[in-house]
Protein backbone atom coordinates (compact mmCIF):
# COMPACT_ATOMS: atom_id res chain seq x y z
CA UNK A 1 0.00 0.00 0.00
CA UNK A 2 1.28 3.45 -1.11
CA UNK A 3 1.79 6.42 1.39
CA UNK A 4 -0.79 9.16 1.26
CA UNK A 5 0.89 11.93 0.19
CA UNK A 6 -1.82 14.13 -1.29
CA UNK A 7 -2.43 16.43 1.24
CA UNK A 8 -2.12 19.65 3.04
CA UNK A 9 1.49 19.82 2.82
CA UNK A 10 1.65 22.11 5.91
CA UNK A 11 -0.08 19.83 8.28
CA UNK A 12 2.13 16.85 7.22
CA UNK A 13 5.38 15.59 9.63
CA UNK A 14 8.77 16.13 7.71
CA UNK A 15 8.08 11.99 7.38
CA UNK A 16 4.93 12.50 5.17
CA UNK A 17 2.61 11.62 8.06
CA UNK A 18 -0.43 13.51 8.48
CA UNK A 19 -0.95 15.62 11.74
CA UNK A 20 -4.24 15.67 13.42
CA UNK A 21 -4.73 18.82 12.20
CA UNK A 22 -4.13 18.05 9.12
CA UNK A 23 -7.27 15.65 9.00
CA UNK A 24 -9.17 18.77 9.80
CA UNK A 25 -8.21 20.46 6.81
CA UNK A 26 -8.88 17.38 5.14
CA UNK A 27 -12.39 17.08 6.36
CA UNK A 28 -12.96 20.80 5.54
CA UNK A 29 -12.12 20.90 2.03
CA UNK A 30 -12.74 17.12 0.70
CA UNK A 31 -15.72 16.21 -1.13
CA UNK A 32 -15.71 12.68 -0.13
CA UNK A 33 -17.37 12.14 3.22
CA UNK A 34 -14.42 11.62 6.56
CA UNK A 35 -13.70 11.13 9.53
CA UNK A 36 -10.65 11.08 11.87
CA UNK A 37 -10.38 10.76 16.02
CA UNK A 38 -7.83 12.30 17.75
CA UNK A 39 -6.65 12.18 21.13
CA UNK A 40 -5.35 14.68 23.83
CA UNK A 41 -1.80 13.81 24.35
CA UNK A 42 -0.20 15.36 27.71
CA UNK A 43 2.37 13.29 27.43
CA UNK A 44 3.83 14.28 23.80
CA UNK A 45 6.62 16.14 24.08
CA UNK A 46 5.95 19.66 22.13
CA UNK A 47 8.14 22.80 20.65
CA UNK A 48 9.44 25.43 23.14
CA UNK A 49 8.44 28.00 20.35
CA UNK A 50 4.91 27.86 18.97
CA UNK A 51 2.20 30.34 17.90
CA UNK A 52 0.36 31.86 20.49
CA UNK A 53 -2.95 29.73 19.41
CA UNK A 54 -2.35 26.35 18.24
CA UNK A 55 -3.81 23.04 18.41
CA UNK A 56 -3.32 20.71 21.53
CA UNK A 57 -0.92 18.32 21.69
CA UNK A 58 -2.98 16.04 19.51
CA UNK A 59 -2.13 12.60 18.30
CA UNK A 60 -3.58 9.36 16.66
CA UNK A 61 -3.05 6.63 18.85
CA UNK A 62 -5.16 5.30 21.84
CA UNK A 63 -2.04 4.28 24.84
CA UNK A 64 -2.92 6.09 27.75
CA UNK A 65 -1.63 3.36 30.22
CA UNK A 66 -1.32 6.00 33.51
CA UNK A 67 -5.67 6.24 32.76
CA UNK A 68 -6.50 2.74 32.87
CA UNK A 69 -7.10 1.97 36.84
CA UNK A 70 -8.58 5.44 37.46
CA UNK A 71 -10.76 5.37 34.32
CA UNK A 72 -9.30 8.73 34.21
CA UNK A 73 -10.98 11.01 30.90
CA UNK A 74 -9.41 11.54 27.99
CA UNK A 75 -9.72 15.04 25.70
CA UNK A 76 -10.80 13.33 22.11
CA UNK A 77 -11.82 15.76 18.87
CA UNK A 78 -13.41 14.04 15.59
CA UNK A 79 -12.81 15.88 12.45
CA UNK A 80 -15.72 15.19 9.93
CA UNK A 81 -17.41 16.69 7.00
CA UNK A 82 -20.71 14.30 7.47
CA UNK A 83 -23.70 15.22 9.30
CA UNK A 84 -23.02 13.42 12.09
CA UNK A 85 -20.61 11.66 14.38
CA UNK A 86 -21.22 8.09 16.55
CA UNK A 87 -18.28 6.93 18.82
CA UNK A 88 -17.65 3.50 19.86
CA UNK A 89 -15.43 2.13 23.00
CA UNK A 90 -14.69 -1.24 22.63
CA UNK A 91 -18.00 -1.54 21.06
CA UNK A 92 -20.24 0.41 23.08
CA UNK A 93 -21.89 3.53 22.00
CA UNK A 94 -20.55 6.56 23.77
CA UNK A 95 -22.83 9.05 22.76
CA UNK A 96 -24.10 11.28 18.96
CA UNK A 97 -22.60 14.43 17.98
CA UNK A 98 -23.90 16.29 14.91
CA UNK A 99 -21.91 18.82 13.01
CA UNK A 100 -24.46 21.70 12.89
CA UNK A 101 -23.70 22.03 16.75
CA UNK A 102 -20.03 22.97 16.16
CA UNK A 103 -20.31 24.65 12.98
CA UNK A 104 -16.69 25.41 11.81
CA UNK A 105 -15.02 23.44 15.11
CA UNK A 106 -14.21 20.06 15.14
CA UNK A 107 -16.30 17.67 18.27
CA UNK A 108 -15.10 17.53 21.25
CA UNK A 109 -15.74 14.32 23.31
CA UNK A 110 -14.39 13.45 27.28
CA UNK A 111 -14.04 9.94 26.83
CA UNK A 112 -13.68 7.40 30.18
CA UNK A 113 -10.46 5.80 28.95
CA UNK A 114 -10.12 1.66 29.06
CA UNK A 115 -7.72 0.13 26.64
CA UNK A 116 -9.17 -1.45 23.29
CA UNK A 117 -10.49 0.45 20.55
CA UNK A 118 -11.91 3.37 19.88
CA UNK A 119 -14.49 4.28 16.82
CA UNK A 120 -15.57 7.31 14.98
CA UNK A 121 -18.50 6.68 13.02
CA UNK A 122 -19.63 8.96 10.43
CA UNK A 123 -23.36 9.08 9.14
CA UNK A 124 -25.37 11.22 6.45
CA UNK A 125 -29.13 10.47 6.80
CA UNK A 126 -28.20 8.09 9.18
CA UNK A 127 -25.98 5.87 6.59
CA UNK A 128 -22.38 5.32 7.71
CA UNK A 129 -20.33 6.99 5.05
CA UNK A 130 -16.94 6.51 6.94
CA UNK A 131 -15.23 5.36 10.06
CA UNK A 132 -11.90 5.71 11.83
CA UNK A 133 -10.46 3.32 14.91
CA UNK A 134 -7.85 4.32 17.33
CA UNK A 135 -6.08 0.77 18.63
CA UNK A 136 -4.00 0.85 21.75
CA UNK A 137 -1.20 -0.74 21.06
CA UNK A 138 0.85 -3.50 23.11
CA UNK A 139 4.49 -3.88 23.48
CA UNK A 140 6.86 -3.54 20.20
CA UNK A 141 7.71 -6.56 18.68
CA UNK A 142 8.67 -5.65 14.96
CA UNK A 143 9.93 -2.86 12.36
CA UNK A 144 7.76 -2.84 9.70
CA UNK A 145 8.86 -0.80 6.03
CA UNK A 146 6.36 0.41 4.00
CA UNK A 147 7.49 1.88 0.56
CA UNK A 148 5.56 4.74 -1.11
CA UNK A 149 6.34 3.39 -4.31
CA UNK A 150 7.02 -0.27 -6.19
CA UNK A 151 8.81 1.37 -9.13
CA UNK A 152 10.97 4.42 -9.55
CA UNK A 153 13.17 5.39 -12.47
CA UNK A 154 17.23 4.34 -13.10
CA UNK A 155 17.88 7.96 -13.53
CA UNK A 156 20.42 8.62 -10.59
CA UNK A 157 17.88 11.59 -9.31
CA UNK A 158 14.45 9.47 -8.28
CA UNK A 159 13.55 8.79 -5.12
CA UNK A 160 11.61 6.25 -2.71
CA UNK A 161 10.33 7.37 0.53
CA UNK A 162 10.18 4.61 2.85
CA UNK A 163 8.69 4.38 6.31
CA UNK A 164 9.59 2.57 9.17
CA UNK A 165 7.77 2.23 12.03
CA UNK A 166 8.01 0.07 15.52
CA UNK A 167 4.46 -2.16 15.81
CA UNK A 168 3.49 -4.60 17.93
CA UNK A 169 2.26 -8.26 17.06
CA UNK A 170 -0.49 -7.13 15.44
CA UNK A 171 0.89 -4.05 13.29
CA UNK A 172 -0.63 -1.45 15.51
CA UNK A 173 2.51 1.60 15.80
CA UNK A 174 3.80 1.73 19.27
CA UNK A 175 3.69 5.81 19.29
CA UNK A 176 5.68 6.31 22.48
CA UNK A 177 8.97 3.87 21.00
CA UNK A 178 11.91 5.54 20.12
CA UNK A 179 14.34 2.48 19.44
CA UNK A 180 17.36 3.27 17.31
CA UNK A 181 16.52 1.87 13.46
CA UNK A 182 19.61 0.76 11.70
CA UNK A 183 19.10 1.12 7.90
CA UNK A 184 20.84 -0.65 4.67
CA UNK A 185 20.72 -0.18 1.48
CA UNK A 186 21.87 -2.99 -1.74
CA UNK A 187 21.47 -3.27 -5.07
CA UNK A 188 20.65 -0.17 -7.52
CA UNK A 189 20.38 2.74 -5.30
CA UNK A 190 22.01 3.90 -2.37
CA UNK A 191 20.67 5.72 1.03
CA UNK A 192 19.91 9.64 0.80
CA UNK A 193 18.96 10.32 4.38
CA UNK A 194 16.56 9.17 7.39
CA UNK A 195 14.21 11.75 9.31
CA UNK A 196 11.82 11.04 12.21
CA UNK A 197 10.11 14.29 12.18
CA UNK A 198 11.21 15.43 15.83
CA UNK A 199 12.21 19.53 15.15
CA UNK A 200 14.81 19.26 18.46
CA UNK A 201 16.80 15.68 17.06
CA UNK A 202 20.28 16.57 16.93
CA UNK A 203 20.85 12.86 14.83
CA UNK A 204 22.46 13.10 11.63
CA UNK A 205 20.10 13.19 8.30
CA UNK A 206 22.67 11.40 6.14
CA UNK A 207 23.91 8.21 8.81
CA UNK A 208 22.76 4.71 8.63
CA UNK A 209 20.66 5.07 12.29
CA UNK A 210 17.87 6.93 13.28
CA UNK A 211 15.81 6.94 16.28
CA UNK A 212 12.00 6.47 16.15
CA UNK A 213 10.04 9.42 17.12
CA UNK A 214 6.65 8.73 18.36
CA UNK A 215 7.14 5.26 16.76
CA UNK A 216 8.56 5.70 13.56
CA UNK A 217 11.14 7.41 10.95
CA UNK A 218 11.42 8.21 7.14
CA UNK A 219 13.96 6.84 4.98
CA UNK A 220 14.84 8.57 1.68
CA UNK A 221 16.53 6.36 -0.85
CA UNK A 222 18.03 7.77 -4.45
CA UNK A 223 18.07 5.06 -7.48
CA UNK A 224 21.17 4.35 -9.56
CA UNK A 225 21.13 5.15 -13.37
CA UNK A 226 21.54 1.27 -14.00
CA UNK A 227 18.57 -0.82 -14.01
CA UNK A 228 17.79 -3.56 -11.12
CA UNK A 229 16.44 -3.97 -8.37
CA UNK A 230 17.04 -2.21 -4.48
CA UNK A 231 17.00 -3.78 -1.10
CA UNK A 232 16.01 -1.52 1.98
CA UNK A 233 16.47 -3.31 5.12
CA UNK A 234 15.58 -2.18 8.84
CA UNK A 235 17.08 -3.68 11.95
CA UNK A 236 17.03 -2.81 16.03
CA UNK A 237 18.14 -4.25 19.26
CA UNK A 238 15.38 -6.46 20.57
CA UNK A 239 12.96 -6.39 17.82
CA UNK A 240 12.95 -8.06 14.66
CA UNK A 241 13.41 -5.96 11.35
CA UNK A 242 11.56 -6.44 8.24
CA UNK A 243 12.72 -5.23 4.42
CA UNK A 244 11.39 -4.11 1.21
CA UNK A 245 12.32 -4.60 -2.63
CA UNK A 246 11.73 -1.71 -4.89
CA UNK A 247 12.56 -2.36 -9.10
CA UNK A 248 14.23 0.16 -10.59
CA UNK A 249 13.65 0.81 -14.61
CA UNK A 250 14.94 2.69 -17.46
CA UNK A 251 12.52 5.96 -17.36
CA UNK A 252 10.08 6.59 -19.44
Amino acid sequence: MALSTSTVGWSKHTTLEIKPSGRFHQAVWSEEPTVFAAAVDHERDRPATRPPWSWPPLSAHWNFPDREDTRGFVNVFTFTNAESVELYQNGDLLGEQRSDEYEARPMEWYVPYESGTLRAVAKNGGEVVDDHELTTAGEPVRVELEADREVIAADGRDLVYVRATVTDEDGVRVPRADHEIRISVSGSGELAGIDNGDLESDESWVGETRSAYRGSCLVVVRADRVPGSLVIEARSEKIDGDSVTVAVENPG
